[in-house]
């Protein structure tokens, strides 16, 4: 769990019960002397710290097995009755038992979280002050690889903190869920514009659509959708439209203006993207206290003895080639920066933690990493 009001911190518990103290602005993971019965614990966030005696209850899957129905159960003598979630099985899983509240009024929270299993995703949805309105979704987390386990926010509502069977801890950003909800969900706003293009504008670099390399005032040339993959859009208010009410977990194929768009090779300057947000942050230990703490761009920490051996690098290189797998060690003078990573989480992004380095980001810093691992030496046995 997180996190402590003077900084953030991450409480873990192993298998042996062990509780391990990360602060990952200062790097540092320590094993916690253990209490004697009857002490205190350090208080940490629970899923309904900051909705007091809130919670969350599941009903059956559907008999057909398409939907299954979350309430939020408000505490004794409230009057309050939100909307209940309705999950699709197939595009969202089902509920881990794994939510969060976030802070809102005295009466009811602001939103609420949801972990699940089959897909592993994190939905958050925005709870109205209205019970006859429907929640909304505003954001859906993905990259863990098994059941989300536990949730956390952090003390100052600006991250969530998970934890899931794929024995990773992964933090994520909440800035702009008060937004309305697609541009909650894409991390930026999308305009039908006077001189009729479709123009993106207020881009968040923690957001999924800055992170496939898309800024501020780039202009949509065509956009198709995994739901209609036989239909190509290009009319702007089409457009406009088609993000307006895109899913939150169905892929899109976007061409840009700037990059250019040629009917007859759809393929060229086409970039898929996924409204699931990305971790900030990912954290991976061992047992012997080994730790590394980094980010989908590359950039980490690691502890001193062998924490850049705990992960590394996959690249797929197409139906053709086999992937190319490169560990962390191999990169090691390029990308561990503690510097970095300290300040992902006081400024909120990886690319605003780089500006505040005077390392500005010039290109897409995901394909930098990949050319980057695909330039190492790479030896064959023919």
């Amino acid at each position: 769990n997180s996190a402590a009001p003077d900084g953030y911190q991450l409480h873990l518990t192993d298998s042996q019960s062990h509780i391990w103290q990360l602060e990952p602005g200062l790097g540092e993971l320590e094993l916690l002397p253990q209490s004697p019965p009857g002490t205190p614990t350090q208080p940490v966030n629970n899923p309904d710290t900051f909705a007091p005696g809130w919670s969350v209850a599941a009903e059956p899957i559907s008999d057909d097995g398409r939907t299954q129905i979350l309430r939020l159960v408000p505490p004794a003598g409230s009057r309050a009755a939100p909307s209940p979630v309705q999950l699709s099985v197939i595009d969202q899983g089902t509920f881990s038992g794994a939510f969060a509240f976030l802070q809102g009024t005295p009466k009811r929270p602001q939103a609420v979280a949801i972990g699940t299993t089959l897909i592993d995703g994190i939905f958050v949805y925005r709870i109205p002050s209205d019970d006859q309105q429907p929640l909304q979704l505003v954001r859906y987390f993905r990259d863990h690889a098994g059941t989300i386990r536990e949730l956390s926010v952090s003390s100052d509502q600006r991250f969530l903190a998970s934890t899931a069977a794929d024995q990773t801890v992964k933090i994520w950003s909440l800035e702009g869920i008060e937004q309305e909800a697609h541009s909650s969900i894409f991390g930026g706003r999308l305009a039908l514009q006077p001189d009729g293009t479709v123009k993106f504008s207020d881009l968040n670099p923690a957001g999924i659509l800055y992170a496939r390399g898309i800024r501020d005032g780039d202009v949509i040339a065509a956009v198709r959708t995994a739901l209609q993959p036989d239909q190509l859009v290009q009319a702007p208010a089409e457009t406009a439209r088609l993000f307006s009410t895109h899913p939150a977990w169905a892929t899109l194929d976007l061409w840009l203006a700037r990059t250019g768009f040629d009917p007859n090779n759809q393929q060229a300057g086409a970039r898929r993207i996924n409204p699931g947000w990305e971790p900030l942050l990912t954290l991976v230990t061992d047992k012997t206290g080994e730790w590394v703490l980094f980010t989908p761009e590359g950039w980490f920490d690691a502890s001193i003895a062998s924490g850049d051996r705990l992960f590394g690098w996959q690249i797929n290189r197409g139906v053709a080639l086999p992937p190319r797998y490169e560990p962390a060690e191999h990169l090691q003078k390029e990308y561990e920066k503690p510097e970095v990573i300290r300040q992902v989480l006081q400024t909120g992004s990886v690319p605003e933690a780089l500006a505040a380095l005077n390392r500005p980001v010039v290109g897409d810093l995901q394909i930098e990493l990949r050319n980057r691992v695909l330039s190492l030496p790479e030896i064959r046995i023919l």
